[in-house]
């Protein structure tokens, strides 16, 4: 036994002394509460010479005495449920007060578990001070418990009620330990994916087994915060379901997002609820609900449900860990959601080289139309062709001369819309500039499994430049670093000031380098060492670099890796910068 005994174990009798160390033999030795719980009562049945018996509990959610071990003939027939407050088995509970009946009395509340029983033995099985439950022995003879049976049973059922007390401790651990276990791996799994619908299906398929759940579904807001539409809706099968659209100023759903905390519904029939949401739970079967808001920084994103198949109280436990699944969810919702930011970001970046692609074949075009251009209009003014009024041609050389003009005119502005200006300029500091183009690429590093290091200068380096034309220029080389190197590996960038006169920037890869035959012609336009490349991308890196009066140079090339270098002029600190 694990505590002494008022009596003094010499003072026991024998029956009851080897039962009592038989059950408390069970400490240790059986983590499951129901297997302990059976083998009480068998020892409690030999002990009285019970026909039947049965060890009932109380479900804090419902109130009600459900049958957690049996004996006898009892197995055989399920048990039905014992309505809180009614008969002796109830009263014994209440009161936390054995009872014994010799005989029943004529009361349709006070029946036997076994229709052919006589008399009965109620003893309740207390965790501390709390009554959980009540041990009932029953007999086919009348009067067959007396008042030793009575007091040797609450013995064994004090020193059961340890052993029990100690499996059910066993049994929370391993439930809370395999719920953050199913947290953490979750969490895990969440942070390395970008895939939003995989995001929104992982949560929940995560958080159905935390509370034993019949559904668990998502609900996201949309744009204009008007809306709880339904992402996803998971059944424990594996299946998905239906879930309705949702206002945020209708049902519990919507309030948990308004108050920006949990809300807990104990009967989901049974309370003012959305028609549709209402629908749900009756073709669901549904009872209880756990609406658990998403957050991140502040702003709301959505609604973590989870729904019950039976009456259920969520504990304070469990209520914690839902509500760091939702944050575990949050983290990753907003990551998935930069991601496709990102993603548009560098199309448009890419949009914006194709644009730049044409505007200097245009502006190259048209600079080779312009020389030819000139000659054929020299030429032709130094002809002097001149013809009388009535002759025709001489409306066409009017005519040549007006398109001679127009194409000159055209060309002029082409060159001079392709043509950079200093007035878009201003001075940057090129520390952040860097920070903001290396979050445009995080996700592309942590793809391609590739490790970056970037470590900034002291005191900020200031250049005078256009900050997106910069950025698109770094963005090329670090994505031409990250094609070379196909398995991972590492990229580091580096930013110092050099003479006091200049800002370097260099970018280094453990890539497999450039082909050694394209190593003296990289800057040429359209020359590629890739399929799938346009051979544009370092020439334009090089005419945004140049466009800044700095200077773009290849420093080293391998099987271990390349450099570039950038050189910009620095300017002075802005006022307040």
């Amino acid at each position: 036994m694990s505590e002494a005994d008022d009596n003094n174990d010499d003072d026991l009798p024998p029956p009851l002394l080897r039962a009592l160390y038989r059950i408390s033999r069970l400490t240790g030795r059986v983590a499951d509460s129901r297997e302990a719980m059976r083998l009480f009562l068998r020892e409690a049945a030999a002990l009285t010479g019970a026909d039947s018996g049965a060890v009932l509990l109380l479900d804090p959610d419902t109130g009600c005495l459900e049958a957690e071990a049996c004996h006898g003939s009892l197995p055989e027939v399920p048990l039905p449920r014992v309505p809180p407050g009614e008969g002796w088995i109830s009263w014994s509970i209440l009161h936390a007060k054995p009872v014994r009946l010799d005989t029943f009395p004529v009361d349709p509340r006070c029946q036997p578990l076994r229709e052919t029983s006589q008399s009965q033995l109620v003893i309740p099985v207390l965790d501390g001070d709390q009554v959980v439950g009540a041990l009932v022995l029953e007999s086919d003879k009348p009067a067959a418990f007396d008042d030793r049976l009575l007091a040797w049973c609450e013995q064994l059922t004090a020193e059961a009620a340890r052993v029990a007390a100690n499996c059910w401790r066993i049994e929370q651990l391993t439930n809370k330990a395999g719920q953050l276990e199913a947290v953490l791996t979750a969490g895990q799994s969440l942070l390395a994916r970008l895939d939003l619908p995989v995001i929104l299906e992982t949560i929940a398929r995560a958080a159905l087994p935390l509370s034993d759940c019949r559904l668990a579904s998502i609900l996201l807001l949309s744009p204009g915060e008007e809306l709880l539409k339904p992402r996803v809706a998971v059944l424990p099968d594996g299946c998905s379901t239906s879930h309705p659209d949702l206002s945020p100023g209708e049902s519990s759903v919507g309030l948990a997002v308004q108050r920006r905390r949990q809300v807990e519904v104990r009967d989901l029939l049974r309370t003012e609820e959305s028609a549709a949401l209402l629908a749900m739970a009756q073709r669901e079967k549904l009872a209880s609900l756990l609406c658990t808001p998403i957050f991140f920084e502040g702003e709301p994103l959505g609604v973590l449900n989870l729904y019950t198949a039976r009456p259920h109280r969520f504990s304070n436990e469990e209520k914690r860990i839902v509500q760091a699944m939702a944050g575990f969810g949050a983290v990753a919702i907003q990551n998935a959601r930069l991601y496709a930011r990102v993603m548009r970001s560098e199309e448009t970046l890419r949009q914006s080289e194709k644009l730049t692609v044409l505007g200097l074949l245009a502006a190259e075009i048209a600079h080779e139309i312009r020389n030819p251009l000139t000659v054929l209009k020299l030429l032709f003014q130094s002809l002097n062709l001149s013809f009388g009024d009535g002759d025709p041609r001489k409306r066409d050389l009017e005519i040549i001369h007006e398109k001679l003009n127009q194409l000159e005119e055209t060309i002029t502005n082409i060159l001079g819309f392709s043509r950079p200006t200093g007035e878009a300029f201003t001075p940057l500091n090129t520390t952040e500039m860097v920070r903001d183009t290396l979050l445009l690429v995080r996700h592309k590093l942590a793809q391609a499994g590739a490790d970056l290091q970037f470590e900034p200068p002291l005191q900020p380096i200031w250049v005078e430049g256009n900050k997106g034309q910069l950025q698109q220029a770094l963005l090329n080389l670090m994505l031409n670093s990250l094609q070379a190197m196909k398995t991972g590996g590492r990229m580091s960038l580096t930013l110092a000031e050099e003479n006091g006169r200049e800002a370097v920037i260099e970018i280094t890869d453990s890539g497999s380098g450039i082909p050694p035959p394209l190593r003296g012609r990289i800057f040429e336009r359209f020359l590629t060492g890739r399929q799938e490349g346009t051979g544009l991308g370092l020439p334009i890196v090089k005419r945004i670099v140049e466009g800044h009066r700095g200077t773009l140079e290849l420093v080293a090339t391998g099987t271990d890796g390349t450099t570039f270098r950038i050189r910009l002029p620095r300017c002075p600190e802005p006022e307040g910068g």
